[in-house]
Formats: structure tokens, sequence, C-alpha cells
């Protein structure tokens, strides 16, 4: 039993010994190890985002919280987010106060999604003041692939012009 003198009210504790309590258990095949906690890669890391719908900022702190908790395999970096979307930038075009997709074969293969045109339709959906334009897959096994691009339009641009220019972009 273990003894413990307190300062100030000079009275006698006792602690209670509890074998299991003071000494470790040791493993065997009725008490197994726990396994470690598996460590996400960057790939991994990118799915958790996509899955859950993160935004950049979110996704930020979502992985310097798994970096903190050590669940990060080395070398994963968590500040590529606030520049994710800078690697996409060279597949669209601003135009006439539309962004289009002008690189359809690159954005597809930058995404690691195999291009077939016959796979996709265009479906494009516009309001009194925008408008928007997305590769769908037929099977929809995939996820929708932003074409175009367009918000407050002006007069001198109608909407059948937009569509036609974002067509032809996804034809080339």
């Amino acid at each position: 039993m273990n003894i413990c003198w307190l300062r100030k009210k000079k009275d006698l504790l006792q602690y209670p010994c509890i074998p299991s309590a003071i000494q470790p258990v040791s493993h065997s095949s009725d008490i197994p190890k726990p396994d470690s906690p598996k460590k996400l890669n960057r790939e991994e890391l990118r799915d958790l985002v996509r899955d859950i719908d993160l935004p950049k900022q979110k996704a930020e702190l979502l992985a310097s919280r798994l970096h903190q908790w050590n669940l990060l395999v080395p070398g994963v970096k968590i500040t590529e987010y606030r520049t994710f979307e800078k690697n996409l930038l060279r597949f669209f075009e601003n135009k006439e106060h539309v962004a289009a997709c002008i690189v359809v074969n690159g954005l597809m293969n930058f995404m690691n999604i195999n291009y077939d045109p016959n796979n996709w339709r265009l479906f494009v959906d516009s309001s009194k003041l925008s408008l928007k334009a997305v590769l769908q897959h037929k099977g929809n096994l995939l996820p929708s692939i932003p074409l175009g691009h367009s918000v407050h339009m002006k007069e001198t641009l109608s909407k059948c012009e937009i569509t036609s220019r974002v067509t032809k972009i996804r034809e080339s």
C-alpha cells in the first residue's frame, strides 16, 4: 500500500494496491496489441476532402489537425489547398464575361478521367442573369465537369451566342 502525507492537514492518505492499475498488461492472444492508426497520404487526404465536400479553408484546417495528431504521412503539404485552383486556371479562359474551358482533354487528363466524347453530354442551365455549362457522364459514374460559367451577362451577349461558344469549345 502506498502512503502519502498532505502538508497542510497532515492526514494520512492510503492508496489501494490494484494490480491492473499498477502493472502493465502484457499482450497475448486474448488481449491483442492494438493497431496503430492509419496515416493518410496526399491522395487519400484529397479524396477525403472531396468526399466530405470541404471548402479550401476547412480543408486546410482538417489537414492541419491531422498533421498535428500525426495522422499524415511525412511530406504531405497542408497548404496545397490555398493554391489548388491555380493548377486548373490554365484550362480556362475569361472572354467577354464568360469563363470557359478551352482544353477539355487537358482538364480531363489533369483530373485522371478517361475522356470519350460519346460517354458525355453537355448540360446547360441558365437564368436571367447567369449561365452554366457542364459535361455530365451518361452513366453518372463520374463527376460533372464545369465547362463554362457567366454571371451578370451584358445585354449585348445573348445566351445562345454563349452556349454556342461553349459548345464549340467542347468540340475542339
